[in-house]
């Protein structure tokens, strides 16, 4: 049996329809992003994120618009920035999804242990029964 894991970084999803046009294609057996961003208190569909004098553009929801894409997939999403996103000059918060993620995330990202460290256990849960993932951090 053949395990099929895609990693990407979504680059804040800068090139926005070709990632959910490529994501919507291919069929991963777990999938693992990098600069996904969640914050379902925006009404932006662009934010910014600033870190050490960087700012970059960022999707406010691409966990979700990835979600729409992938509805056979189970979404784990684990925010781990050090900078702050902002939706103009206000602070846009992520949001760990599922809720009872949030502890996982908060003392793996306390440990220094990776994502999938904090999440091996239903990772491997759901590889061994066949079911999708995708994970997003």
């Amino acid at each position: 049996m053949a395990l099929r894991i895609v990693s990407l970084n979504a680059w804040g999803a800068r090139v926005h329809a070709p990632l959910i046009r490529y994501l919507a294609e291919i069929d991963p057996d777990v999938l693992c992003l990098q600069e996904v961003t969640r914050t379902a208190a925006s009404r932006a569909n662009w934010l910014v994120y600033r870190d050490r004098g960087l700012e970059l553009p960022q999707r406010a929801n691409l966990f979700d618009e990835i979600a729409a894409v992938l509805p056979g997939h189970d979404g784990f999403f684990c925010p781990t920035a050090r900078g702050e996103l902002l939706d103009g000059e206000d602070v846009a918060p992520s949001l760990d999804w599922p809720p009872s993620s949030a502890s996982r995330c908060r003392s793996s990202a306390r440990r220094s242990t990776s994502f999938m460290e904090a999440f091996r256990p239903t990772v491997g849960a759901r590889i061994r029964g066949r079911e999708t993932l995708t994970a997003c951090g």
